[in-house]
């Protein structure tokens, strides 16, 4: 993975599919520590924990989704 300068990447360290509460507590505590103004989530379990460890830490969040097949009929 490409490094930016100026954009912080973290893990949370999930550790399986049940594990929730420990990520979602690191990632508020993340926000609110590093002083985070903008979390952003991909996809369908990245946008849930952007969206509420981002708002319990007090940060904008933004998410994206994307669909490699999409019918508009």
């Amino acid at each position: 993975m490409a490094r930016l300068p100026g954009v912080r990447l973290e893990r949370l360290g999930k550790a399986g599919r049940w594990d929730l509460a420990g990520p979602l507590a690191r990632l508020a505590r993340l926000v609110r520590g590093a002083g985070i103004d903008v979390v952003y989530g991909f996809l369908d379990i990245a946008n849930l924990y952007a969206l509420a460890g981002g708002r319990l830490g007090g940060a904008r969040v933004a998410f994206g989704v994307r669909s490699s097949y999409m019918d508009f009929s």
